[in-house]
């Protein structure tokens, strides 16, 4: 009975004619920063002849060789799931042994081990030419070209930096050239924007260059004058809300200015609390990805959770990335966001609350083009929600899954099954295609004449043998 109940769904969903042309909108490239974060030592090795302080025996605490020419290669990788942008682990001459880079040797000159200057220039060519920003991260420690100071931490911030002082920004001097320095590394290299983890209070109007956009990872201190900020504790709300089932899931802000990340570079793998739940890392990576593409601000994707990366501790949270996995989760990351690419209208609206409970959430998104309703639900079973705030002249399209909901009594009907989401379009009700349906019932009917004749035929010739 199910498998036909489906079948009839689908079938109605063949003979309709939704109006493709309500659904279309002006392309102007509204999607919000899309950002995959790569520590550069971990992603790719493209080149070797710059592997000159590689000794590695498979041991993470030591570098590995990834290089811009590594990335170089994974580009279309990245894009083709539909992220706009990267963002690159300090590229500064850092420490040989120190493969995430943050302990600093000398300012504004690039780490010779990732490459050359020209490789350097040639990767961040290679994501404008596909049109994607290059945001790099740059450190905070101190060294002989900065005066510093300690500052007490805990966490994985701590486990990393140990007793590495860090740049004392309460100096004047320190922060003329530091902003100096960086002013020239970003017109000579003709970088989209600057990232900072922030462990001591900055203000970005002080230390950073004005041309370019600026990202805040706090950490201890707190981040003033950025363009966007991550928030600690957004990112547990996140890990909580989809690491298992049945659980609160947070409105959203409406504030572009916001940073949302399931995980960083200090934290635990998100892929790390879906495992302790017992729970399929796949399947939470997916409906954590949905509910965060959604987003009216930047997003930023940890290298290696599209394939479900585990790390509890430095350094496995930054493991090797490994391209020869299964595609499940690359799939459905690509398939939702180059469905919202066709509607990018979703971002230039509030998103206002219909209705919310453990595990669920459903939102409208009224722009000025068509009304959206997206609906997550990240329970153990089949939902049906109805709701009265769309027109009865209107039917809803779905534009990932596929199904329409028609209007009945004043309501519409939205069932969805566990574990998925769905975005759908408001438009104007459609009839029932009867040409197509006739058509396809006559196909029908003849196949099953045809299928009688063979079958007929065939136990007549075994009788006469």
């Amino acid at each position: 009975m199910r498998k036909l109940i489906i079948g009839v769904l689908i079938l109605s969903s063949l003979f309709t004619t939704p109006n493709y042309k309500a659904l279309a909108s002006e392309q102007h490239n509204e999607t919000p920063d899309r950002v995959y974060s790569i520590i550069v030592d971990r992603f790719s090795n493209g080149d070797s002849q710059n592997d000159m302080h590689i000794s590695n025996d498979e041991d993470d605490h030591l570098p590995y060789g990834g290089d811009y020419v590594g990335i170089i290669d994974k580009l279309d990788y990245i894009k083709d799931m539909g992220f706009n942008a990267i963002q690159l682990s300090n590229v500064f001459d850092h420490e040989d042994t120190d493969y995430l880079g943050y302990k600093e040797v000398d300012y504004g000159t690039l780490e010779p081990m990732f490459g050359t200057e020209d490789e350097f220039k040639q990767l961040i060519k290679a994501a404008h030419d596909r049109e994607m920003k290059v945001i790099i991260d740059i450190p905070m420690t101190a060294n002989d070209q900065y005066s510093g100071q300690s500052i007490e931490m805990d966490g994985l911030v701590a486990d990393y930096y140990g007793d590495t002082e860090f740049i004392d920004f309460t100096k004047e001097q320190n922060k003329k050239q530091y902003q100096s320095m960086l002013n020239e590394f970003v017109e000579q290299y003709n970088v989209d924007g600057l990232s900072m983890y922030t462990h001591q209070s900055v203000d970005a109007n002080e230390i950073l260059p004005s041309n370019v956009t600026t990202y805040a990872f706090e950490t201890v201190g707190k981040s003033t004058n950025f363009d966007h900020v991550q928030q600690p504790h957004k990112t547990k709300t996140l890990q909580q809300s989809f690491k298992t089932i049945n659980q609160p899931i947070e409105s959203y802000s409406n504030d572009k200015h916001e940073i949302l990340a399931a995980d960083t570079w200090f934290t635990e793998r998100f892929t790390h609390f879906a495992a302790s739940e017992n729970m399929f890392p796949p399947q939470r990576i997916k409906q954590l990805s949905d509910y965060m593409m959604m987003h009216n601000g930047p997003v930023f994707f940890n290298y290696g959770t599209e394939i479900a990366l585990n790390g509890e501790e430095l350094p496995t949270i930054h493991r090797l990335m490994n391209f020869r996995t299964d595609a499940e989760i690359i799939d459905h990351i690509t398939h939702f966001m180059t469905t919202l690419k066709d509607h990018q209208v979703v971002y230039r609206s509030d998103k206002q609350l219909i209705k919310k409970g453990e595990g669920y959430l459903l939102t409208s998104i009224k722009t000025d083009d068509v009304p959206f309703v997206y609906y997550i639900n990240n329970t153990d079973k089949t939902l049906d929600q109805r709701i009265t705030s769309v027109s009865q002249d209107k039917m809803l399209r779905g534009l990932l899954i596929g199904d329409n909901v028609y209007p009945k009594e004043e309501e519409h009907e939205l069932i969805l099954n566990r574990e998925e989401s769905e975005l759908y379009a408001t438009i104007d009700v459609q009839p029932m295609n009867w040409g197509y349906l006739i058509a396809a019932f006559i196909i029908f009917i003849g196949f099953g004449i045809f299928v009688f004749i063979l079958t007929k035929r065939t136990k007549k010739n075994q009788g006469n043998h």
